[in-house]
């Protein structure tokens, strides 16, 4: 697990330290409501390593229903709007199936991907070895954000994909 993560830490510096200055994205962020990603200066990228909560997302919290989407949004709008948010695209793969580019977002030195998994206001992400699962522990067990009425993530009650249910 550790080799795993010193690794992906790795790549990831790899990534940082190998993109060019046109990478580097300063500025005034939009927020799609509609797809989570971020926009500037007409480039569009998700958030690299983490899934952010569909806006129209509903969680339970005291036996009440509460627009969970709504608040994790405003969280993200909160950084969104600081100006002195940078964001550096790291660099995309290749082929008709890859989407936007993946972007990581700073205050100063502060990582803002890993904040909002670590406030409960996004999940890791499920398709690659996410660097945040540590913050997304400590979400979970300090019942912060989303996970304040015991929400579960999809990838923990969802079936695999490609898992045989037996009869």
């Amino acid at each position: 697990r550790m080799i795993r993560k010193a690794v992906t830490t790795f790549v990831l510096l790899l990534g940082l330290a190998s993109i060019s200055e046109s990478a580097k994205l300063t500025g005034k962020f939009e927020l799609d409501a509609s797809t989570g990603y971020l926009r500037s200066t007409g480039q569009s990228f998700q958030l690299y390593g983490i899934r952010v909560i569909d806006r129209d997302r509903q969680c339970i919290a005291n036996e009440r229903i509460w627009t969970c989407g709504k608040a994790a949004h405003q969280a993200l709008l909160n950084y969104v709007e600081n100006e002195s948010l940078v964001c550096i695209l790291l660099p995309a793969g290749n082929g008709p199936d890859t989407g936007p580019p993946a972007g990581e977002c700073f205050l100063g030195t502060h990582s803002v991907n890993a904040q909002l998994v670590a406030d409960g206001w996004a999940l890791t992400a499920a398709d690659i070895p996410a660097p945040y699962r540590k913050e997304a522990l400590a979400a979970q067990q300090n019942v912060e954000g989303i996970f304040r009425g015991g929400f579960v993530p999809p990838d923990e009650w969802r079936p695999k994909f490609g898992a045989q249910l037996e009869d």
